[in-house]
Order: structure tokens, then sequence, then C-alpha cells
């Protein structure tokens, strides 16, 4: 069933980055309080409260976001992205999937998506789909030659070691990392320190 927020209903946000420390709980949860005051619902509509707003000692940047927040949400065109499921999974999993089936019931939420590293909830998650355009969709993982091309440009376009190397030596360094199974994050940092073009060898 699609509904309204109603006007009795409070909204509250975290205007945060993503990743937060969470040793600043407090300080999230004081500045929420204080973002609730300048919304108001009415109608079905989130309004900001304009002479409270333009008294308020936030920064520009976290006024637009907040303005954006209001603006998308009263258009019906808020999406809403819950990543790492699998985190809070067994422990929150009833509560998490509870709420999110009631954010997916409000006309104002356009898409909602889920991610997580592969779990067993799929079957929950079918059972309790909330939307008839609900889907599910798994990452395949990269084939021999996808992971070769994507370690190529990775590299080209982020290591000056790379760009010093000629073609033939690059395919032997690809072919080393490929064989080691390195990620993306430590090739750089073994390019810098293990490789010596003078002397064209691999520590």
């Amino acid at each position: 069933m699609v509904s309204k927020f109603s006007d009795q209903s409070k909204v509250r946000i975290v205007l945060d980055d993503a990743g937060g420390s969470v040793n600043n709980i407090n300080k999230i949860r004081k500045q929420s309080d204080q973002m609730e005051k300048l919304l108001t619902i009415s109608n079905g509509n989130v309004l900001l409260e304009v002479g409270k707003a333009n008294t308020s000692p936030w920064a520009i940047e976290q006024m637009l976001q907040l303005r954006l927040f209001q603006e998308k949400l009263n258009a019906y065109q808020f999406t809403i992205l819950f990543d790492g499921f699998d985190e809070i999974a067994p422990t929150y999993k009833e509560f998490v999937m509870a709420y999110l089936g009631k954010l997916a019931s409000f006309n104002a939420i356009k898409e909602l998506y889920i991610s997580s590293r592969p779990y067993n909830f799929m079957d929950d998650l079918n059972k309790k789909k909330t939307s008839k355009n609900c889907a599910i969709y798994r990452l395949q993982p990269f084939l021999k030659e996808e992971k070769i091309k994507f370690m190529y440009n990775y590299l080209s376009c982020n290591s000056t070691v790379w760009k010093e190397c000629n073609e033939i030596d690059r395919y032997q360094l690809l072919y080393v990392m490929y064989r080691q199974d390195m990620g993306c994050s430590m090739l750089i940092p073994i390019l810098q320190q293990g490789v010596d073009l003078s002397q064209r060898t691999v520590k």
C-alpha cells in the first residue's frame, strides 16, 4: 500500500560523510535534533522553516543538502541506497527489513536499493517484496580477460612507473601481478617499491 507522510510525523536526517566514525555519534545526534526543528510536514509534504533556516549555524553546503532533500522528497524523486546489509545481519535483520519495507511504502520514495555481500537472506527479501518492481541482481566476478583489462586501465591512469614502462614490460608485469591475485589498491605501492626500471627487474 502506498502512503503519504502524516502531519504528525517528524523528519530526522543526518548529514554526515559515508563511513563516518561512531566516535562522533553524540555530535551527529545533536545535529539531527537541530535539523528536526527546521522541517515540518503539511498535507504530506516536507516544509522547510525558512526563517529558522536563515538564522541556523549550518554551513552553506549543509543547507543546500537540506533543501535538496526537501525538493526531491516532495517531488517523489527520492532515492535511497542502503549499503552493507550483510553487516547488520542477523542481529538487526528483521528490524531493518521492516524499516525498509515501511520506507518503500511511501510514494515519495522513488527507488530503494540494497547492496550486500552474498548472504543467505535472499529468500527473505523475495518473500517480503513491497513493490511489484522489486528485483534482485547479483554481480558476476570478472573473467580473466576482464581482470587483466581492468588492471591495465587502472594502472594507466594511476601509476607513474607504469607509464614509463614499454608495452612488453607492461604485459610481463601484468602477468606477475595477475598470478599473485593482487587487488588494485595494492598494485601501485608494489610497482613503486618493487620495480627497477633501470634493471628491468621485479623484486
